[in-house]
């Protein structure tokens, strides 16, 4: 086939603007390998940080390119360093929760391109080894409940409660609604302990109504202080006084032991024991 001097000289053209040749979208894939081998002699490539090749032309033409490093499939999914920076200093005082709904609100997201939740901070937290909030606490030495009650001499529902009522200073330290303590020092602490309970031993019995309980057994002629069952001795909690009160008693103490009408009134004092 005979070709003119138009067509000879856009073939001398292509041939010497191979660049457009490569890169015009008709030329295939296939025809692109033949090229390169009509061109090149041999590519020494060196892959480090950078991947560099070492090129050298038929003609005995060398040069060497330096490209960046293709990216690994887990690499293009990396959180970028300056979120990480990030996360660490908002967990100086946020849970993993409060910390991703931080960043959500900042438009960041994970290298997935994901928005953040608490599973995800935590999963970032342990992959990069950035301390929670709660160890951050523990590390400038706040008490768990136990320890302060202990420290402070009370039971742990005390500490709960003065925690709701605002007279400890506690901060949660993660989701699961746990709560690390401020220490006290030793006028804090007797400052915030609740005056002493109200004892529950009866209080003593007077000399004067012991001296009653034994007029009263001598008059009935029973030792209401005796126990019946084991024969020991009981102790005196009360003395009552009121007619119609000691009426109401001995009348149902007789009904229910022997299911006869009441005895004669009692005197005007008396006395119960238990």
């Amino acid at each position: 086939m005979a070709l003119d001097e138009a067509h000879r000289q856009e073939i001398l053209r292509l041939a010497t603007d191979f660049p457009a040749v490569w890169q015009d979208p008709r030329t295939p894939a296939r025809e692109r390998k033949p090229m390169a081998a009509l061109l090149l002699e041999d590519v020494t490539v060196r892959r480090g940080d950078q991947v560099t090749l070492h090129v050298r032309f038929r003609g005995g033409t060398a040069t060497t390119l330096t490209v960046p490093r293709p990216l690994t499939a887990w690499e293009r999914r990396r959180t970028s360093p300056a979120v990480l920076t990030t996360i660490d200093a908002l967990l100086t005082d946020h849970t993993d929760a409060e910390v991703a709904a931080l960043l959500n609100t900042q438009a960041l997201t994970t290298g997935a391109g994901q928005l953040f939740t608490g599973d995800r901070v935590k999963w970032l937290r342990a992959a990069k080894g950035l301390p929670s909030l709660r160890h951050r606490l523990r590390a400038a030495h706040l008490l768990t409940a136990k320890e302060l009650a202990t420290a402070l001499g009370v039971s742990y529902d005390t500490v709960k409660v003065w925690r709701r009522q605002g007279r400890l200073h506690a901060r949660r330290c993660n989701d699961k609604g746990e709560w690390l303590y401020a220490p006290r020092t030793s006028s804090q602490s007797s400052a915030c302990v609740s005056p002493p309970r109200r004892s529950l031993r009866p209080p003593a019995i007077p000399p004067h109504h012991e001296q009653e309980v034994q007029y009263d057994v001598s008059s009935f002629g029973i030792d209401v202080l005796a126990c019946a069952h084991c024969g020991g001795r009981l102790r005196l909690i009360a003395t009552l006084h009121d007619p119609a009160v000691i009426r109401k008693i001995l009348a149902h103490l007789a009904l229910s032991h022997s299911g006869q009408s009441p005895g004669p009134a009692p005197p005007e004092s008396g006395a119960a024991a238990s």
